[in-house]
């Protein structure tokens, strides 16, 4: 389940820090460590823009121990909103165990569908979504080293096949699939995703833009 931890005012609307089990955890709390961050989709609710950005529980409780840490995941979030969904967001103030605009999140921690959303493929899980860009951020006189958040695809998951919805891409020269022993991660544009799961191949349609690998 997505939790409350920090709310965000800014000069464009509203981010909503929050923290969930299900992302992967810093390996430590260094200010040169990385951290894994998904920002949600952007949401109008009585003319303010909001938009979610959610952590591992324990970056959550570190920036409640560590105001130079907490200052770092405030600038962290609003550099991965800016870059998913080009809005620049000034920082006004910070309000602690709030959580602003309806609940995005149901109770088994997967985004909540607009009612007016037509997708044909959902997410089914959210499994330690990675990403993939390294870039040092100035936070006083300290530097911590954070990945940028990328896009997760739409995908669904039965017992014999994944499929990974990826918009925008044109053929399967653009993709890339990693086959591990213990995970498969999947490349296409500023797409990412990576499942604890053991693939075996993977097919690409042009028409219907779904990537379709064997399990």
């Amino acid at each position: 389940m997505v939790k409350p931890g920090y709310c965000l005012l800014t000069s464009a609307g509203v981010v909503n820090i929050c923290s969930t089990y299900k992302i992967a955890k810093p390996n430590d709390f260094k200010l040169d460590s990385t951290v894994p961050v998904i920002i949600g989709e952007l949401r109008n609710e009585e003319n303010t823009v909001i938009v979610d950005a959610v952590y591992h529980e324990s970056v959550i409780e570190q920036c409640g121990n560590d105001s130079l840490y907490l200052d770092a995941i405030i600038k962290l979030s609003l550099e991965c909103v800016k870059e998913c969904h080009n809005l620049d967001m000034k920082f006004k103030s910070i309000q602690k165990h709030v959580y602003k605009g309806s609940y995005a999140w149901d109770d088994k921690g997967k985004p909540k569908k607009p009612a007016n959303e037509e997708v044909k493929i959902e997410p089914e899980i959210i499994i330690n979504p990675m990403m993939n860009r390294r870039e040092e951020s100035t936070t006083m006189d300290n530097k911590i080293t954070v990945l940028k958040a990328t896009r997760i695809p739409q995908y669904k998951m039965t017992s014999e096949f994944l499929y990974v919805k990826l918009d925008g891409v044109d053929s399967q020269e653009q993709i890339q699939a990693d086959f591990l022993d213990d995970r498969l991660v999947i490349r296409a544009l500023d797409y990412e995703l990576e499942l604890p799961v053991k693939g075996k191949s993977g097919e690409f349609s042009k028409k219907s833009r779904i990537l379709r690998i064997s399990l």
